[in-house]
């Protein structure tokens, strides 16, 4: 009985071992330097496209994905998980395909998303400005076109 629950013993104590080296083979995610010279590439397109302000940028803030197209190109900002983030980079025309797929890492991931974030944050407030002077040009137009009846029906004698 005693040598039973030594060997059943042993096989547990080999069962856990091998079943925890496993388990730590999965959650240990080997952390990829950031600032690599693609990532480098990536990040000055990024900043590019942004600055361009023939680009369009959008966002969702339900799945937390940026995107911005420039003619023929589509970058796209998506989340892998709480920190990281995966841009992919598309470029299509009738001559090439092409399609990329670059990992960012919490600090850079960071740095990109917040470089996005302003940019889209100024252009709100560009066309908030533009449609309220768009909207002030409007009723200007249309007090001046009033007040002209106005001016006219006094002119006119009543008949």
């Amino acid at each position: 009985m005693h040598k039973l629950k030594r060997t059943l013993f042993k096989k547990y104590v080999i069962l856990k071992w091998q079943f925890n080296d496993v388990k730590e083979k999965l959650n240990n995610n080997v952390e990829v330097k950031d600032n690599l010279p693609i990532q480098l590439k990536s990040i000055k397109l990024w900043k590019l496209l942004l600055k361009d302000s023939d680009s369009i940028i959008s966002c969702s803030m339900i799945n937390k994905t940026r995107q911005i197209e420039k003619d023929n190109m589509l970058v796209i900002m998506i989340p892998l998980n709480e920190m990281d983030y995966a841009m992919t980079i598309m470029d299509v025309d009738e001559y090439k395909s092409c399609l990329y797929e670059i990992r960012f890492h919490n600090k850079s991931s960071e740095y990109l998303i917040e470089l996005f974030d302003t940019e889209n944050e100024r252009r709100m407030l560009l066309g908030q400005t533009e449609k309220r002077n768009s909207i002030n040009n409007d009723l200007d137009k249309l007090l001046k076109k009033q007040e002209d009846v106005m001016k006219r029906q006094k002119i006119q004698p009543k008949g």
